[in-house]
């Protein structure tokens, strides 16, 4: 496991080096901590109970290591020595682990992690993430296993470690050889052997560097064992057999090559060779099993069956509740897709409800609407009619006035020549006038075309009879664009009283008519180079009153510029597209 492999000889990370009490007076030993005691030498007392505990530590005597750990630790504590404290943590982790009291290896390591990381002592955060990773390994919680080996890994780099490189190498070669990847792990186990054997200091011993020197050398035996080289097998495992007393605390190890040895040479034929390699193997075969402690093993197994059940009841119980959990949730679902339901047909409802009434408001504004245009039609018919009916009463009406006055003058004396003209020129100008209504009335002449053509027939001859130059353009105008029978008639009246003003009172010489749209407005323009209109006549007179009116009706302005002798501008600018008095009064409505 990781933790176990990189917490092996932890103490060659610290100047802590294991006391020899198999060669020591035990005596001088409890008189030296006695004295230390009076003196309250804590970091000094710190230090002997560290060397015990580590001596113990590779003893079957666990629970002694257990009790020389705590004392050290309080001792450290005690002195205020923060380096060796929180090295404890470390050692009481694992001891901790080993025992399989990993909730209290866990506080131990976390103690540890928080010091170390605030202290960027990276060599020794790198065994606090390690220890931490094997107690998740041992837990089964494989994602955090994982992440406190990286970032185990991850330290080690930061804190240049070969220790710590070597141990990390000797994981991922156990890895290698357990995944049968034996041709990379010989390249791994020679990388670390250069390692070991070229640094000069690894740990704080000698003895640190021939231990990690042996069990590296081991697994190279062990590895061209498996690739059924048993030369080169027998080479490497004997070298490693120098190490023997080095390593005699590591019986798995010594056992492990003694068989490896005697299979070896028993593939080679070598009886004499095999045999004495097996008296080795079965000598640390008994070693081991003398060193066991039976009552020890018993209460791990009590230990081990007695949370086997407990694990057990906890996954029945975690199962019960996930299963309540699941019921409830499920009874949950139901009710909020019940309600999600309902909550969904009333929604329907009212959306429904909603549209038909939107539908139905609109049906009613739709209808108004119609109604209105109807109205508005038959309000525009009977403005037309009106307006035909006002006409035809106060121009026609009172020129067959004139006309009957005339006719009754010319019964009582029929060679008056001059009634008899007047009579035929009211006879024409009514035609005019009557002629003029019933263009206006029909719709088919509701175009610019037919507009144009009435005023350059009404002034082409008239002019030219008055020797008045004239000149007419519509720049922009297409014919065929729409105008209606009110405008056409009103600015043909506006046009006709222009251009009688210029015949009758300007002693113009040129003339110059534009029609043109820009801006919003139509827009109609008179020149002449005649004498002007004098200041006194501006406002005056029936003519300019008639296009003033006639203009408004139009919704129009009416701007007239005249300088004396400099001849006269009269423009009429009526907003397009049209819209009649009579229109701006409905709209408004």
């Amino acid at each position: 496991m990781f933790f176990l492999a990189c917490s092996d000889r932890l103490y060659a990370q610290q100047e802590i080096t294991p006391l020899p009490l198999d060669k020591l007076n035990r005596d001088s030993v409890n008189k030296i901590i006695s004295q230390q005691e009076k003196e309250k030498n804590y970091k000094g007392l710190g230090l002997l109970y560290s060397g015990i505990f580590i001596y113990f530590f590779h003893t079957k005597y666990r629970d002694s290591a257990t009790i020389y750990a705590l004392k050290s630790e309080e001792c450290f504590y005690k002195a205020g020595d923060s380096v060796n404290y929180y090295f404890m943590q470390i050692q009481l982790g694992e001891l901790s682990s080993l025992a399989h009291d990993l909730e209290n290896a866990r506080n131990h390591y976390q103690k540890a992690l928080g010091y170390y990381y605030r202290t960027k002592n990276y060599k020794m955060l790198f065994h606090a993430y390690g220890g931490l990773s094997n107690i998740f390994s041992l837990k089964k919680d494989t994602v955090n296993g994982s992440l406190y080996e990286s970032l185990a890994i991850e330290a080690n780099k930061k804190g240049h470690d070969t220790l710590g490189q070597v141990i990390l190498n000797d994981i991922a070669i156990q890895s290698l050889i357990a995944k049968n990847k034996i041709d990379q792990s010989i390249a791994l186990l020679y990388k670390n052997i250069w390692l070991i054997t070229h640094t000069k200091n690894l740990g704080n011993s000698e003895q640190t560097k021939n231990f990690w020197r042996g069990l590296q050398l081991n697994l190279l035996g062990r590895c061209y064992h498996l690739k059924k080289d048993y030369l080169t097998a027998i080479k490497y495992l004997k070298e490693a057999a120098k190490d023997d007393k080095l390593t005699e605390n590591s019986s798995g190890q010594n056992m492990l090559r003694s068989w490896l040895l005697t299979n070896s040479y028993i593939n080679l034929a070598e009886k004499d060779s095999a045999l004495k390699y097996l008296d080795g193997f079965f000598y640390q075969t008994k070693k081991t099993i003398d060193n066991l402690d039976l009552e020890k093993i018993n209460e791990v197994n009590i230990k081990y069956e007695t949370e086997k059940k407990q694990r057990e009841i906890a996954e029945l119980e975690q199962r019960n509740r996930i299963n309540i959990l699941t019921v409830n949730n499920q009874r949950k679902l139901n009710i909020s897709l019940s309600i999600i339901f309902l909550l969904m047909l009333i929604s329907s409802y009212f959306i429904i409800k909603n549209v038909k009434q939107k539908r139905r408001i609109a049906l009613e504004l739709s209808k108004k609407e119609i109604t209105e245009k109807e109205h508005g039609h038959k309000q525009k018919e009977l403005e037309i009619r009106n307006r035909i009916s006002r006409d035809l009463h106060d121009d026609v009406g009172a020129t067959l006035s004139s006309v009957k006055i005339y006719s009754e003058i010319l019964k009582d004396n029929p060679t008056n020549t001059l009634v008899a003209d007047l009579i035929m020129e009211n006879a024409s100008d009514m035609i005019d006038r009557l002629e003029l209504i019933a263009w206006a009335a029909n719709s088919k002449f509701d175009s610019f075309g037919s507009l144009i053509s009435k005023m350059e027939k009404f002034s082409k001859h008239l002019l030219r009879a008055k020797q008045i130059n004239y000149s007419f353009s519509a720049d922009g105008i297409e014919p065929s664009m729409p105008i209606p029978g009110e405008v056409r008639q009103n600015v043909l009246l506006i046009y006709k009283e222009g251009i009688n003003n210029i015949i009758k009172h300007s002693f113009a010489k040129n003339c110059l008519v534009n029609l043109y749209i820009e801006q919003r407005n139509f827009i109609l323009k008179i020149n002449d180079d005649g004498i002007g209109i004098p200041v006194a006549n501006e406002s005056s007179g029936s003519g300019i009153a008639n296009i003033k009116r006639r203009t408004a009706e139009l919704c129009g302005e009416l701007e007239i510029k005249s300088i004396l002798d400099g001849g006269t501008q009269l423009s009429v600018f009526i907003p397009y597209p049209f819209q009649t008095s009579f229109m701006g009064e409905h709209l408004a409505h």
